[in-house]
């Protein structure tokens, strides 16, 4: 340190006792609605709320007239370009989007593989979109199901628990909506005074998700360990986290991580616009 810089920020001592929230339910979209209108007007036109959407001709933007582009081999050995009846759900639609499909798994079980292509969104007036690849080789294996590899950040309310013992798309929100950054509102909404929510979280929050590193082991199926709504300190200078498994549900990181009440630190979040 040089003569001049400003003091070094020290770590903050970790609480053991994290928000009161942490434990509570998972209430839905429309129960915040209720109180908190004008954020969720904002949320709203925020590319959080609209990241997961069933496919249309509306939604889907990539150009399925491309057969050679589009033709993949199929789980069933089949060869033939996707169609848009193939595709269940979007992924994304900012820069580029991704397109999930659900087909029959060995067991005979739905499994939601992310398809083998993702197209490139314009971003300039004089830019064409474009497919490129995306997992071709391995993209319909189980470790590849989008329930596995990316709902964890991709939807609101899924748990350790439900993992372990199976879940369905209908069992949770799709899209990242309020609890998953502030925490679920079981018990806020019976007692908002005494069970405050995360109101100002903070860029440890966001790298729940927002975050690059190592990918996890085929069988974790959610990706960090963290407990949205739970602020994160890290006690090490590991520039880079690299997943581990560790109990909790989530996936950890090589880096020690300390959770801590909550509260804002000098990163300024950026609103997420489509």
């Amino acid at each position: 340190m040089q003569e001049g810089d400003p003091p070094a920020e020290e770590t903050p001592e970790a609480e053991t006792s994290g928000p009161p929230n942490l434990g509570a339910d998972y209430m839905g979209v429309s129960v915040c609605r209720s109180c908190h209108g004008d954020a969720m007007a904002t949320w709203a036109v925020t590319a959080h709320a609209g990241f997961v959407k069933e496919a249309t001709e509306e939604t889907v933007l990539g150009d399925l007239t491309d057969a050679a582009a589009l033709t993949i081999t199929w789980p069933d050995g089949a060869e033939r370009p996707i169609a848009l009846e193939d595709i269940a759900y979007v992924l994304g639609g900012r820069y580029m989007q991704q397109y999930v499909t659900v087909q029959t798994a060995e067991d005979g079980a739905p499994a939601y593989y992310v398809l083998p292509v993702q197209w490139n969104i314009p971003q300039e007036a004089d830019q064409e979109g474009m497919w490129t690849p995306y997992h071709p080789d391995d993209w319909a294996t189980p470790a590849r199901d989008w329930r596995n590899a990316c709902a964890g950040c991709h939807t609101t309310g899924l748990t350790a628990d439900m993992v372990a013992e199976g879940w369905e798309i209908r069992d949770v929100e799709l899209n990242v909506t309020c609890e998953a950054c502030h925490g679920p509102g079981g018990q806020h909404i019976r007692n908002p005074v005494e069970n405050a929510m995360v109101s100002s979280p903070d860029a440890q929050i966001c790298g729940q998700c927002h975050i690059q590193g190592v990918d996890p082991p085929a069988s974790t199926a959610i990706r960090w360990a963290t407990s949205r709504g739970c602020r994160w300190t890290s006690r090490s200078s590991s520039p880079r986290p690299s997943p581990t498994r560790r109990s909790g549900g989530r996936a950890g990181t090589r880096r020690r991580m300390t959770p801590t009440a909550s509260g804002s630190t000098a990163a300024t979040l950026r609103r997420l616009r489509p």
